[in-house]
């Protein structure tokens, strides 16, 4: 990628793998006009003190840092994910620690490195923020420029995660991390107050596994907080009902979307859940990525009542599907997943259907075309295999 600055060529080649300044001379892919419009009004965001090695990524982007890296400029406006992971005394790498960001024009984000605790921390010094921003045309020479050629991939990821969404999902800390910040259950209860060592309780209730070790949970700090999908067992309803509402999951969707301003934003949540396992390695954002999706799939009666939003969430799926590294995910793609018996339920659903429209019946047909030629995946031999078993 190419930018002009200052009547200068820099270039950020993501094949290099290096966030150094780029500052190679060579043809120019971007207009004076369009790099001159990222400059004046792109975001910066500066790691001053980031060591040199350590792995850096914006958005779909990832490098290893050099000794002149400084941080990135030209950053589009909106929301991105910035990550970092440091390098281990043997060179492995440590779990990413990253977070979401809703860039303002000319923005400048500020980060310091934690050596003690080994962590991103937000710099607090007013004046130290001051003198930086005032000095970015002499750190030119240190910053990274966006790699925009990839902005339009992020875009299509991300799109419906806004402002809200993000201070609504995420972590109490700020932090995406794969690595937990974990407590013991003895030290959650000493901070509720629950056990004290005192005259009247001498001795202090001391929670164990069966191995003796001490029991540890997530921190609450540092718990993504994905909203909780509605299951019927705790409303009061007849077997009957609780049978038919477990089968169509039309229930839970309707009590998920009160929840929400709009339905869009909760194809949002499917999109931040999305972006942090494919890029902050947290499983327990897969796992709720794979809830959101079985539930959405899932519904009979609420396919005519949300229309609009079955036909953003086919949008949704489908450049997430398209980024889907299938190396990564082998049991996304691998046949007869989660995923295939999902899709294949909601393919059977839509095409059923007398009361869903025909534009998202023709869409659904078209995404499901898409999907069976990306991934060579048969969904009627998967409907077949999953049909109930008559027993004569």
């Amino acid at each position: 990628m190419f930018f002009i600055v200052n009547n200068r060529i820099y270039r950020m080649s993501s094949s290099s793998r290096k966030a150094e300044s780029a500052s190679s001379s060579t043809a120019v892919q971007m207009s004076p006009e369009e790099a001159l419009q990222l400059f004046e009004y792109g975001a910066f965001a500066l790691f001053p003190d980031l060591p040199n090695g350590f792995e850096f990524g914006v958005d779909y982007n990832a490098w290893s840092t050099g000794p002149k890296f400084k941080g990135i400029k030209m950053i589009p406006p909106g929301v991105h994910f910035i990550y970092v992971s440091s390098l281990g005394k043997h060179g492995d790498r440590a779990p990413r620690i990253g977070f979401f960001h809703n860039f303002a024009p000319k923005e400048v984000l500020v980060k310091k490195w934690d050596k003690e605790n080994e962590d991103l921390a937000d710099e607090d010094d007013v004046e130290q923020i001051e003198r930086l921003r005032l000095n970015l045309k002499e750190m030119d020479q240190f910053l990274g420029p966006y790699p925009f050629e990839n902005h339009k991939q992020w875009f299509s990821l991300s799109y419906l995660i806004n402002e809200s969404l993000i201070s609504r999902l995420s972590p109490t800390n700020g932090k995406i991390s794969s690595q937990c910040d974990l407590i013991s259950k003895e030290s959650q209860d000493l901070s509720s107050g629950a056990q004290r060592v005192d005259r009247e309780n001498r001795v202090r209730t001391r929670f164990r596994d069966a191995q003796g070790l001490p029991i540890m949970n997530t921190s609450p700090e540092s718990e993504i907080k994905f909203t909780t999908i509605p299951t019927v067992r705790s409303e009061n309803f007849s077997p009957e009902e609780r049978t038919s509402k477990s089968m169509d999951r039309s229930y839970a969707l309707r009590k998920m979307l009160s929840t929400y301003e709009e339905p869009k934003f909760l194809l949002g949540e499917l999109q931040f859940a999305y972006v942090c396992f494919l890029l902050g390695h947290v499983y327990e954002a897969f796992e709720q990525w794979k809830r959101l999706i079985d539930m959405i799939c899932n519904c009979d009666e609420a396919l005519a009542e949300f229309d609009s939003f079955y036909s953003d969430f086919i949008m949704v799926l489908h450049f997430q599907l398209k980024t889907t590294p299938s190396e990564f995910f082998v049991d996304i793609v691998a046949r007869n997943n989660f995923l295939t018996q999902s899709l294949s339920n909601f393919f059977s659903l839509v095409a059923s259907s007398e009361t869903v429209s025909e534009e998202l019946k023709e869409k659904c047909r078209r995404f499901q075309l898409s999907v069976s030629a990306h991934f060579m995946w048969d969904f009627s031999e998967v409907r077949d295999e999953f049909a109930p078993v008559v027993v004569e």
